[in-house]
């Protein structure tokens, strides 16, 4: 069935217009594994092909919070972040989001987030997998884009540990590998 491919991780250009895809693809797929890591099920849910990939190119993603009371809001707005259907309104490059996410990750990964930063800071050039033999890299300037009010302000404090940090850093880790 559709849940066990790869159809859950498809982004909505990779349905509309595969020929024009580059990094933010990856965000978009990124974005669903998080989803789907800190909710236990995939991001959509249909009986067939058809309708998944309908649901991906037009469908809004599922709040997170409504599913997950103890996930922070400002997480959940990463994340809907990576999922927008507009790829120009995602974050622009791995490092972007990695950013994004280092307040919730472990500190295990935040050695890998500066990592990636400091790698895509160097103008750093990034594979595009889905570049034909002999094309040129693709290089996606970061770029503000959207609001970004997930940024201005540090995740809530709490004494226990929240098992959605471990889910942020095997994104991070993740994001590691498809950016760097």
């Amino acid at each position: 069935g559709a849940a066990n491919s790869a159809l859950p991780y498809l982004s909505p250009e990779q349905i509309r217009s595969p020929g024009d895809l580059d990094t933010r693809t990856d965000i978009w797929s990124l974005g669903a594994i998080l989803h789907e890591m800190l909710v236990g099920w995939p991001l959509y849910h249909a009986d067939n092909t058809a309708a998944f990939l309908a649901m991906i190119a037009a469908d809004p993603p599922s709040p997170i919070t409504s599913m997950r009371a103890d996930v922070p809001r400002l997480l959940e707005s990463v994340i809907l972040r990576c999922l927008q259907k507009d790829r120009t309104t995602r974050f622009a490059t791995v490092a972007d989001l990695a950013r994004a996410l280092q307040p919730y990750a472990p500190p295990e990964c935040q050695a890998t987030v500066e990592r990636i930063v400091r790698v895509m800071a160097r103008g750093s050039t990034v594979p595009s997998p889905y570049s034909r033999p002999n094309s040129a890299m693709v290089h996606v300037r970061s770029h503000s884009a959207g609001p970004r009010s997930f940024e201005s302000k540090p995740p809530p404090k709490r004494a226990s540990t929240f098992r959605w940090g471990i889910v942020v850093g095997a994104v991070v880790v993740l994001g590691a590998a498809a950016g760097v």
